[in-house]
């Protein structure tokens, strides 16, 4: 269905009901977690749960019934790019999620032509719920939020994500610059929670050197509705590979 024949208020409220049942289910999985049993994908660190597949066949099952028109697109399960997608990832951070961390979350994307225009992140062990719906700004537990206007390096607080499947020296000497001109550097191990941090202003940039469109199709619309910028990428190539991803308050972060 074309955008401009879409109400994207109507398909964030469904949307967000979805989430918000697929974050209930997650936590409950979290709550038992010495009861999952986890599997290791491309490296020790790469886990998948029961808990994964069973939020991601929930999201798929729920979105289907509402949105027929639409395509899905999910880590655990696949799917294909569509004129209208969405695309969710079911628990972001499962590493974290196992270890009994609390950054982890649960990310529903709506891309229509290659543009995100509904964004949902929960973090349920923070009982945090973000929204963006293009155009209209980003919330926070309905609480309009904005990236943060510090443009000090020596203030800034930089979050840092390497991926174990890829050379480290570069991301370490990005690390490396940065703390030489005075940035705090952070690493929470989740893509959500980091961008999260991003938008509601309480980091300055996050940067990490291989990310997938379930990682970025709501993070991005959330970084960019808050003020900031963030980049995504929907290609054949970037659900196999995957790709660099930079979120910012500010484009000059991008050039320090």
């Amino acid at each position: 269905m074309p955008s401009t024949m879409r109400n994207l208020d109507d398909d964030a409220e469904i949307a967000l009901q979805i989430a918000r049942q697929a974050a209930g289910l997650a936590l409950d999985y979290f709550n038992k977690r010495d009861e999952l049993i986890a599997e290791t994908k491309a490296s020790p660190h790469d886990l998948v749960s029961e808990a994964d597949a069973r939020v991601e066949d929930y999201l798929k099952t729920a979105l289907k019934e509402n949105f027929p028109q639409d395509g899905f697109l999910g880590e655990e399960s696949g799917g294909r790019i569509d004129s209208s997608v969405w695309i969710v990832d079911p628990i972001d951070g499962t590493t974290n999620f196992l270890s009994g961390l609390p950054m982890w979350g649960v990310s529903l994307g709506l891309v229509i032509d290659g543009d995100p225009k509904v964004g949902i992140i929960m973090l349920p062990a923070l009982g945090l719920e973000y929204l963006a719906i293009k155009g209209q700004g980003a919330t926070c537990n309905g609480r309009t939020i904005s990236v943060s206007d510090n443009r000090d390096i020596e203030r800034a607080i930089v979050i840092f994500g390497r991926s174990p499947h890829l050379p480290y020296d570069g991301p370490l000497k990005l690390a490396a610059e940065m703390m030489e001109k005075g940035a705090l550097l952070y690493a929470f191990g989740c893509c959500v929670y980091n961008v999260t941090c991003v938008a509601s202003g309480s980091c300055d940039l996050y940067v990490e050197q291989r990310v997938f469109p379930w990682d970025g199709a709501a993070a991005a619309l959330l970084v960019r509705e808050a003020g900031g910028t963030a980049n995504f990428v929907l290609t054949e190539d970037s659900i196999v590979n995957g790709y660099a991803i930079t979120a910012a308050s500010h484009d000059g972060w991008l050039s320090t």
